[in-house]
């Protein structure tokens, strides 16, 4: 129309002024469209580019976060450790040493012996209540950071309710609660972890103890086809609809902070999920306010499977091992070196022992621990991890790897959480801090036995030849009167064979199957007259069950000891 123009000179017409003019009004809104898209092009690359960014400093911020509570939580229970150990210990003697002995004649004498006791039972329950804090914030950062280690076999969840019941039969009693457990079956075989579900069962009954004044706190068990249910119904106060979702979020507490004043971190119910999540199966609430709580939960229900065959190689030796692991021992004080920087937990610890009827020797570090070591040959080792120098790994790989010393039992006690490191290494035992002190004497008591069994000259050496730490631990556990070298690798079983010339070779046959091993083993002259084992997978099998049966003796011996 322009061009138009040019050559006739004559005014446009009233239609080409309107085509002009939408012409002009749709080019203009063109060109500010592509504006309008060009700059929010920027705008989105440039929003996208700071959410990356805001993305990648919470991540930051999340792990700096996940390290400080680890950080804080780990260094925690060293002191709490003496606190609470001191405090059982002094809380004992007060009743037994010093209590006798005071004049109740006088009423400002009973009032303040009652004062004393009541509180060191304070300061116990506090110290037990942070310790269960601690507990809980390190599994969140496991479980969150996916390091959360488990150890799944066959196992009953009524043995593991039984347990729970045990566990918190004395909050039912403090408020004359009866707990029942209602089983409707008999199978209630599942695959899980012992430790981690006892937690969860433990959880939910110490809840409903917790929030119920009269009545009493049922757990049914019920088998179905495919999954086992269990339910704990108790009589409580019960929650609103609305505080049922809530119930399972972290950190989160039901009730009036500042009136009910609910104890707890509100970690138990998510690390119960969780766990329970991890085992295939799911947990939900049913209540109504006013009338009681039931907390429920489904596991995948374990599926017949064929019986273990019974002539196994290791079978005969391993159940002779059974019976002559509790005979008679000598009347000889057991002695025990206990290695810690830290002379609190030392003290601590050989007030406990020394109670018991042992014998002390201290070290405050892993090259003190050697030399001790070598001179003493103590029954028994209690190592810590943290220390200055040489630290606990490394002094087990030097006790372990010297004739002098390789068949002393040693057993890690130490903030650190580090269990496969520890029995791939040799360590007979793996206890964290705080100390139980229950379960500290019955490890001791089990494990100084051993050590006063058989002089190191006589004990013969079985290298194990396996990468899979819990069979290594396994068979530790049931072997545990010869001289264990464990490696994760064939060609270091070479090297170590042709130094060490065992008596007996464990190999694991997926080794075995990836390089002439076997061959290799059998054309040296170290060991021409070895025996060989490969570790099949029947044979794990009956290596878990025996070390199942081990577990249980060892608790009734040890029990039976410190009684």
């Amino acid at each position: 129309m322009a061009v138009d123009w040019i050559k006739t000179k004559q005014p446009f017409s009233e239609d080409r002024v309107n085509s002009l003019i939408a012409f002009a009004n749709t080019a203009a809104l063109a060109i500010e469209n592509a504006i309008l898209y060009t700059n929010l092009e920027e705008r989105v690359q440039e929003r996208t580019r700071q959410l990356e960014f805001a993305n990648e400093r919470l991540k930051e911020l999340d792990q700096v976060k996940s390290d400080f509570l680890s950080t804080v939580s780990h260094e925690l229970r060293t002191p709490l450790t003496s606190v609470l150990g001191f405090a059982r210990i002094i809380a004992k003697r007060f009743q037994t040493s010093l209590l006798p002995h005071l004049d109740q004649s006088q009423k400002k004498t009973q009032r303040d012996a009652k004062r004393v006791q009541e509180n060191l039972e304070i300061i116990i329950e506090e110290g037990e209540r942070l310790t269960r804090l601690i507990n809980d914030v390190l599994d969140l950062e496991k479980i969150e950071a996916g390091k959360m280690e488990w150890k799944m076999r066959e196992m009953s969840l009524f043995e593991v309710v039984e347990t729970a019941v045990n566990a918190t039969s004395s909050l039912a009693r403090e408020k004359e609660l009866e707990v029942k457990v209602v089983p409707h079956g008999e199978d209630f075989r599942f695959c899980g972890d012992p430790d981690r579900m006892t937690q969860v069962v433990t959880n939910l009954l110490s809840n409903a103890i917790k929030f119920t004044e009269e009545g009493s706190i049922i757990c049914e068990l019920e088998r179905g086809e495919e999954a086992i249910t269990l339910k704990v119904i108790d009589t409580g106060i019960g929650l609103a609809q609305e505080d049922l979702n809530q119930i399972f979020d972290r950190f989160k507490q039901i009730g009036d902070t500042l009136t009910d004043k609910p104890k707890g971190t509100g970690l138990g119910l998510p690390i119960s999920k969780e766990i329970i999540e991890y085992h295939g199966g799911r947990i939900w609430a049913e209540s109504e306010l006013g009338r009681g709580s039931t907390m429920i939960f489904t596991l995948p229900a374990m599926r017949e499977q064929a019986s273990v065959a019974q002539e196994i190689p290791l079978f005969s030796r391993v159940t002779d091992h059974i019976s002559a692991q509790f005979s008679q021992h000598g009347e000889d004080t057991p002695q025990i070196l206990i290695v810690d920087d830290e002379k609190h937990i030392r003290t601590l610890l050989r007030e406990q022992l020394e109670e018991a009827g042992y014998s002390i020797v201290e070290a405050q570090n892993g090259r003190e621990a050697i030399q001790l070591a070598r001179s003493e040959r103590p029954d028994l080792i209690i190592l810590d991890i943290l220390m200055p120098g040489l630290d606990g790994f490394e002094v087990t790989t030097i006790l372990k790897q010297s004739d002098e010393t390789a068949d002393i039992p040693i057993m890690i006690l130490s903030i650190v959480e580090d269990r496969d490191r520890g029995y791939r290494l040799g360590v007979d035992s793996y206890l964290t801090k705080p100390i139980d002190a229950e379960q500290l004497l019955s490890t001791v008591s089990s494990l100084a036995a051993r050590g006063q069994q058989t002089p190191a000259p006589t004990r013969k050496k079985v290298l194990v030849i396996e990468d899979d730490a819990g069979i290594v631990r396994a068979i530790q556990e049931v072997l545990n009167e010869f001289q264990l070298i464990t490696v994760d690798d064939g060609q270091k079983g070479i090297r170590m064979a042709q130094q060490e010339h065992p008596n007996l070779i464990i190999l694991d046959v997926r080794l075995a199957e990836e390089g002439a091993i076997v061959k290799a083993l059998r054309s040296m002259s170290e060991t021409s007259e070895s025996q060989i084992i490969v570790l099949t997978e029947s044979i794990r099998a009956e290596i878990t069950t025996i070390l199942d049966t081990i577990h249980t003796d060892e608790r009734s011996h040890a029990k039976k000891t410190v009684e």
